[in-house]
């Protein structure tokens, strides 16, 4: 049986000898069509027929599509600039990806839910993903202080510590503010950006109907965090009306795991300062696509039509329905990943 660098040496001179009988060809041709073709035709027609062989030498098979079997989460841990251990995942292969999230967040409850793992385990199929506890959250280091300059911190210490140096950021829901700054601060390192249903408000005011949401949140964690009855409310509004008896278990355990009491309440609270993220959206320079479900009951479907008014180039795709948190299960998600994978494709 010939090796594998014999079977590509064997291939790659069948396919000169192909390519030599071809040239040959397109010579006789030539000096039969002499009369009607002038010199230059000729040498344009030879030298486009040599730049495709060469493209098509040059092109590289495509890595095998991982099983979902076969993608396995391992965890790491890195430390922030300002000191904070921080716990991350890797799973897959491929180009590679970072998923920012801000709360909600617990890598090992995520990863052992076929409902919390499922989309994930998708993406990594063709991608190197990284996702990632911010602190106070799931399995990094215990924190009381948040703020947009944390989340910041907390992003560029994985991206650092897993050595990327281009890679696309794939942001959901409360992280897609800090992937604006980062995209800002740092354009040279980012090749595409997905944003799902963003939190990020063009004009935020005390008067908006998020900042009220924001305060309704902020009251139910203050009296009931825990409690199964505001854990049931939370996931009926992270969720949506068509939610199964699974997805909301699934959902109220990852609330039980991913904070504290009091890391939720802080959390929150530190999302209620005005912060920037709208404001750098028109310097954005990489290729963008929002997504965002129309009928989103935790973040308006106009802050993503803002957005995408202000991002140079920027695509929106709405999403039909009102389920806020990403799971396979719904139409919506299967939608959402299937655009996903072809944008980043695009070079």
């Amino acid at each position: 049986m010939l090796a594998p660098e014999e079977i590509a040496e064997s291939a790659t001179l069948l396919y000169n000898t192909c390519m030599e009988d071809v040239i040959a060809a397109v010579f006789a041709w030539i000096g039969e069509k002499e009369n009607i073709l002038s010199g230059l035709v000729a040498i344009a027609i030879l030298v486009g027929l040599v730049a495709t062989g060469a493209r098509r030498l040059a092109r590289k098979p495509r890595d095998k599509r991982l099983d979902d079997a076969e993608v396995v989460q391992e965890i790491r841990y890195c430390t922030s600039t300002d000191g904070v251990r921080i716990a991350y995942a890797a799973t897959g292969q491929g180009t590679p990806v970072v998923r920012c999230l801000g709360w909600f967040t617990h890598l090992e409850t995520e990863w052992s839910s076929p409902l919390g793992r499922s989309f994930w385990q998708r993406l990594s199929r063709e991608h190197r993903l990284f996702r990632y506890d911010g602190r106070g959250m799931g399995l990094s280091e215990a924190a009381s202080e948040f703020s947009s300059d944390t989340r910041m911190k907390d992003l560029e210490s994985v991206v650092d510590d897993a050595g990327l140096d281009r890679f696309a950021l794939l942001a959901t829901s409360e992280g897609t503010g800090t992937a604006l700054r980062y995209v800002t601060q740092h354009p040279e390192r980012v090749t595409h950006l997905v944003l799902y249903g963003s939190n990020v408000i063009k004009n935020p005011s005390k008067d908006s109907e998020d900042a009220k949401n924001f305060r309704a949140y902020l009251s139910m964690i203050e009296a009931g965090w825990g409690k199964e009855s505001h854990q049931k409310l939370f996931a009926d509004l992270f969720l949506g009306a068509n939610a199964t008896r699974e997805e909301i278990e699934y959902f109220m355990e990852m609330q039980r795991s991913s904070a504290s009491q009091e890391v939720a309440t802080n959390y929150v609270r530190s999302m209620m300062t005005r912060e920037t993220a709208f404001e750098v959206a028109a310097q954005v320079g990489v290729p963008t696509l929002l997504l965002h479900p129309r009928d989103d009951q935790i973040c308006e479907f106009q802050n993503s039509l803002d957005l995408a008014a202000e991002i140079p180039g920027a695509r929106l795709k709405p999403l039909e329905g009102d389920c806020h948190w990403l799971l396979m299960t719904s139409a919506q998600s299967e939608e959402y990943i299937n655009s996903i994978e072809t944008f980043l494709e695009e070079k």
